[in-house]
Order: C-alpha cells, then structure tokens, then sequence
C-alpha cells in the first residue's frame, strides 16, 4: 500500500473515521496517507445521532470506553504522525490505490484518483434497527464503488454479534470499520477476486413499519425493566475448579466465596499435582496462586506466585527443554509476559515482556512448521467486546519480542468461538484449540475446534464439539489437562 485518501467533509471529525485513517498508518509504515476535505460532502445521515432518552438506556448495557462520535480536530492529531497531509484543494491530490469515504460524495470528480476503486463505510440504519429489536446478527460491510457514479457492490462483510440496544449497535460497528478496513486492504485481492458480495437494499413495508414501532416500545420496555431488576439480584456467583480422572470430577476444598478461576495443572515427580489459576484479591484485581494437591485431589499447600499491582490471570504454564515456564495474562499492565520457574511448584521469576505496548488476554501457543505462534484476544479502547475476535502473531523464537501479526487479524470473528480457553491439545495428530462461548454471556461452555490451515499466509478452523458445565454449574471457560488429569473450572451461585 503506498498511497490513500481519506475523504470527508470537514477537518473535525468523528473518532471513528479518525481510528480508520490512525489504524491504516499503522498497518502500513510507509503508506502515504492523504485526508482530503470537501465542504461539499454529506455528513452522516441524521438517524444516527438518537435522541438522549435511548442513549441513557442503552449506555446502562455498553462497556465501550470510546464514543466514535466524540469530535477530534484532525489538524491536532495528524501532525503527530508522520506520512499524514490534509488539503481541501483538489489540485494536492495524488492518484491513489483506494479513497476511503464516509458517504458517497456528489460528484464524480475524483475518479481519475482512484486506482483501485471508492471503499465506502457502508451502515444501513433500518437494517440496524430492525436486527436489534429482533436480537439478529449485525452485519459490517464495505462497499466497493469503481466510480462515484456507477453502482456498488459489497466486497467485504462480517457479521458480529448483536448488542443490546439500537445506540450501542450503532457504536459497535463504526468502531469496528477501523479493525476489519485493515484486514480488507492487507488482503484486498483475495476479497475482491473470490468473496464479492451481492449487495442488498433492505426496504420495509408499510405493516413491518407499525409493527417495529410497537415492538421498539416493548423493547425499551424491558430494558428498563432488566435495569430495575439489576439493583433487586443479589445472587453471588464464584468460578470454581474441578479435577476430571476416570471420568469423574471432584471440586477442590476452596475457601468459600472464593474466586479460584483459570486452572493450569502440572504433575510433580512426587507423585502430587500443582494447580496453577486466577485468585481473585479483595481490591478485585487477580494474582497467580497455585495448590499442591495429593492422589486423593486434597490440597496440603497452597501459595502466592504472582502477586502485582495490576490485574493478573490464565497463568498459562509449559514445559520446554526440561524448564517451567508461564505466560500470565498481563493485559491491565499492557504487556505480554514471560515468566520462568526456578524452584517447582511456587518459585518464579520474570524473564521478559514478549510484547509491549499491547492488550492481549488469555494467550495460547504452539509451535508449527517451524515458527511459534501466539493466538489471543485483544482489547482496545474503542471495542465493544473483547471476546468476538481472536488475533494471531507469530515468530521464530518463542523467548523474544519481535512477534509479526497476522495479516488475516482477527483470524476469527465470532462470540461463540473466538476467546481461548486453554493449552492446545494435539489428538491423534489433530491440533485442538479450547476456546469459550461468550455468545449469550461471558464462558458460558467450552468449545473444541481443530486447526485446518496454520500458516503465515491463512488461518482455517472448524468447530467439533462442546464441552458443557456440570450439574448446579451456569458456566464453563477453561480446561487443561496433564497425562490422565484434567482441571476445569465452573461459575457456581453461592
């Protein structure tokens, strides 16, 4: 990529629109990168911006820490970045591989700029709407335009999973156009040659116009509804952990209320098991603990591993030419972390971040053909839901940091599949990742998908089967196993 406009109507913009142009100079280091300004151009449809009484509701069900709307100066933040210019005058512009637009401009006087074609952030609000009040699928699409005045077409889509309330939809999926236009250029020619999309008008009748307003009403409704029966729960829920042999689980004697989560188990030469997992402190911030555990699963001691100022969890633990090691979830710290044991089970120093400057959660690996890879989720202050979209990196050296990203990132978009739940498990020659399903809430079951296609190049899983919480259990998200023991842990109401 060596050179894309950016076109809009004004100097101030929307977050999200400054996200896409700050996600491309990323992406591409030595991409020039031009922010045109029409005064001409059309801003965004007034249907978006909903009035004060749906915002207040909805932002009762949205952790987003970003409002794509909130206005930036792009004067202020593009002279922080090197390769960035803005113009309003149409002689500085430069042909260029794409012109990204917020909206289909009037005229058509910018074709010749174009090598590759017009990419249009394409939302269709009734659609939005209607998916929402039908709790369906939200699709994000980027349309194709050869000219400004020639037909579109679809040649990117994902679908993400539908939030609750209209407001936050809306949010979602602008602020997802900066993740996905990314993943769309870096791999433009697969997308363009083998998924074009046919693109659909959606119209409603004149009843499903009646209908939809009464059934807005009924679900505003029971949002607030759910908001008043939020203050009256005082139901107390805990993850506890379990150990599976023979086919039979029996819970460890954990403190009650406890919050023991994340279980990694390892098996000692004496003959006793060592847990490692999540132990959640009063301030709410997580350290790494581990138990010793007997034949009979009784704990005879139990220490602190890990123990920070910043939030620590999924204490991933590996064994690699006869020494421990263990990649911590460290996210809060904005590092990825390696840690190694020198005294088994409870002594460990910190060896060195594997990445930096980074959010990652739950990070898994393995080695194949050659090359380490790194699979986790990713947070970012502007997504709505950490646990729909799986990153991968990788390297030729597991004990550095000079990790690459994968130019399919996300590899996988999906709340049902996409957050891990444990090490890797190679079956009869198949590689097996554990991941959680968080569709309809946070490790609701554990998910098994074997690896098809891990290269540089493509990631190809498919899902075969799913573990479920036991009996008196509402949820399930991680499993490991050492030879013929296995540890999960379950949600469980005290």
């Amino acid at each position: 990529m060596d050179k894309i406009i950016f076109y809009t109507n004004s100097k101030i913009a929307h977050l999200y629109f400054w996200k896409c142009i700050e996600q491309v100079h990323d992406a591409f280091e030595n991409c020039s990168i031009m922010i045109y300004i029409d005064k001409d151009a059309r801003s965004l449809p007034k249907e978006f911006f909903l009035n004060s009484f749906i915002k207040k509701i909805d932002s009762k069900f949205s952790n987003l820490k970003a409002n794509p709307f909130e206005l930036v100066d792009l004067n202020l933040k593009a002279e922080k970045l090197k390769n960035i210019c803005i113009t309003d005058k149409l002689d500085d512009l430069e042909k260029s591989e794409w012109i990204i637009l917020e909206n289909k401009p009037f005229k058509n006087k910018f074709n010749d700029f174009a090598k590759n074609g017009f990419l249009l952030l394409d939302l269709n609000y009734n659609l939005l709407k209607h998916n929402t009040l039908n709790e369906k699928l939200m699709m994000l699409s980027i349309v194709k335009l050869d000219q400004i005045s020639k037909n579109c077409k679809e040649v990117f889509k994902v679908n993400l999973k539908c939030e609750i309330g209209i407001n936050n939809n809306i949010n979602k999926i602008l602020l997802n156009y900066s993740i996905f236009l990314v993943k769309f250029l870096k791999n433009s020619n697969s997308f363009s040659k083998k998924r074009v999309y046919k693109t659909s008008s959606f119209k409603l009748t004149f009843k499903s116009r009646i209908f939809n307003k009464f059934k807005f009403l009924f679900y505003y409704f029971n949002l607030m509804l759910k908001i008043f029966l939020r203050k009256l729960k005082k139901q107390q829920l805990n993850w506890k952990i379990g150990i599976k042999k023979n086919g039979v689980i029996k819970f460890l004697e954990q403190p009650k209320n406890s919050f023991w989560a994340d279980p990694f188990i390892v098996i000692g030469e004496n003959g006793n098991s060592f847990v490692y997992f999540e132990e959640l402190k009063n301030d709410s911030l997580g350290k790494i603990s581990c138990v010793e555990i007997n034949s009979k699963f009784e704990i005879v001691d139990k220490q602190d591993i890990i123990n920070t100022n910043y939030h620590l969890s999924f204490p991933n633990v590996f064994l690699i030419d006869g020494n421990y090691y263990m990649i911590p979830e460290s996210s809060q710290n904005s590092t990825l972390q390696l840690y190694k044991c020198t005294k088994l089970p409870f002594q460990w120093e910190f060896k060195l971040n594997l990445m930096e400057n980074i959010k990652l959660l739950d990070a898994t690996w393995i080695h194949h053909d050659g090359l380490y890879w790194i699979f986790a989720n990713k947070i970012e202050d502007f997504e709505y839901d950490n646990n729909e979209k799986l990153y991968l990196y990788y390297s030729d050296d597991l004990f550095s940091n000079k990790w690459k990203s994968h130019i399919k990132n996300p590899i996988v978009t999906d709340a049902s599949l996409a957050r891990n739940a444990g090490n890797f498990i190679l079956n009869n020659g198949k590689l097996i990742r554990p991941s959680q399903n968080c569709f309809n809430g946070y490790g609701k079951n554990v998910v098994m998908n074997e690896v098809k296609v891990l290269n540089t190049e493509d990631y190809i899983e498919e899902k075969i089967k799913e573990l479920f919480p036991v009996k008196g259990a509402v949820g399930a998200h991680t499993i490991n196993s050492h030879e013929d023991l296995c540890v999960m842990d379950f949600l469980v109401k005290e």
